[in-house]
């Protein structure tokens, strides 16, 4: 999938946008939640592409190399996915007041989408939608401890730093080498990235039709 197309698919996917929701938690009624700065938009280019161009290319059918755990687009295992679903229903069950529960008729009742209660009796990532699998990676940050995407999204912490201490699984007990490695790695793949980004960017500017004082549709970047 190319990043134009991720991209698209994500922030009009109904899963995604139900998980946004819950970034403005006085809609609500529910202060506890706390609110957050980032917009759906932000969230997507400067968290979630970074992160899955790394993990999968972007690819949300993606299943690990060399036969490892990790499936879709962010490499979910299947235990991390169990706990990202699990915070998912405590953010959604907490916003009603409700005790947190895996109980499935509970959870339904309670709004939480099927596909996220089936998720979890079944917790393989590559069977579930882009937009599926960015809204349960939302729902973990959001009370993931430890992880804020305001730092983020507000240019107070890079992506760098939030994915070795917020998504990568191994930067608790992998050996030093391993993790100057993993560092080494997200940090091409984000140049990659971003040097895809601003290309299709390019692209996208002059595709637009031209406007007064702005020949060939290349839009004023000022």
């Amino acid at each position: 999938m190319d990043l134009n197309r991720a991209r698209n698919v994500i922030l009009n996917d109904k899963d995604y946008q139900f998980a946004t929701e819950y970034l403005d938690n006085k809609k609500l009624g529910n202060k506890k939640l706390g609110n957050k700065k980032s917009t759906p938009e932000q969230i997507v280019n400067k968290i979630l592409l970074p992160i899955a161009y790394h993990e999968s290319k972007l690819d949300p059918t993606a299943i690990q190399k060399g036969g490892g755990p990790g499936r879709g687009m962010y490499q979910f295992e299947g235990p991390s996915l169990r706990t990202a679903l699990r915070r998912a229903f405590n953010t959604i069950l907490s916003a009603k007041d409700m005790a947190m529960t895996n109980d499935p008729v509970k959870l339904k009742k309670a709004g939480v989408p099927a596909y996220m209660i089936k998720a979890y009796n079944d917790p393989d990532a590559s069977k579930l939608s882009p937009g599926q699998q960015s809204a349960i990676l939302l729902f973990d940050y959001l009370q993931k401890p430890n992880t804020n995407i305001d730092e983020v999204t507000q240019g107070n912490q890079t992506i760098n730093s939030f994915w070795y201490n917020s998504h990568w699984a191994g930067s608790q007990g992998s050996d030093f080498v391993t993790k100057m490695k993993r560092k080494v790695s997200f940090s091409s793949h984000y140049d990659e990235f971003m040097k895809m980004d601003n290309k299709e960017n390019r692209v996208q500017n002059i595709k637009q039709p031209p406007e007064k004082g702005n020949l060939g549709g290349i839009l004023d970047a000022r």
